[in-house]
């Protein structure tokens, strides 16, 4: 961005994206903890530590290995409960699937598409507009992204790495 544009409009946006990177890992942590301290007898901020300081030693210990195994496990977990709050969620509702699919069009939430043109609510161009830049800021500058990238060892597996990232 510095040859570019100039020193302030790179700096701005090293230090936006060092915030949002900042307020993720925090989320992240906090979410953890908070999961963790509801089924062991651990306060909370101790909950946050011991993941934080778990997260810091296998990243340092296993290298990008570990980061990957890691990965590759948080990813089936995440897919199990995914599944999980699914099916919970369908046998939950009277009338299955058409009995939800019945509420959230009562709701509104069954729209496609949204051209309303108000501020207030999602919008199908307030999505795609948003949506663009937060896909570029993802492949292009975001680190965790690009490590990924790195570690593919072929273009085929960079392009599966950007076509399957979540």
């Amino acid at each position: 961005l510095e040859p570019r544009f100039n020193v302030f409009v790179r700096s701005i946006s090293s230090w936006l994206f060092i915030c949002v990177r900042v307020c993720w890992m925090a989320a992240a942590l906090y979410a953890t903890g908070l999961a963790i301290s509801q089924f062991v007898p651990v306060p909370f901020w101790l909950c946050v530590l011991i993941m934080g300081s778990f997260t810091a030693l296998y990243s340092s210990l296993g290298g990008m290995k570990g980061v990957i195994w890691t990965d590759v496990s948080q990813f089936a977990i995440i897919c199990l409960a995914i599944i999980a709050v699914l099916v919970r969620s369908v046998t939950a509702v009277p009338g299955g699937v058409s009995g939800l699919w019945t509420i959230a069009g009562h709701a509104g939430h069954t729209r496609l598409l949204n051209f309303d043109g108000s501020w207030a609510g999602v919008t199908t161009p307030a999505v795609l507009i948003g949506g663009t830049f937060l896909v570029l800021m993802s492949y292009g500058v975001d680190q965790i992204v690009i490590q990924r990238y790195m570690t593919a060892a072929t273009i085929k597996e960079v392009r599966t790495a950007m076509v399957l990232q979540m």
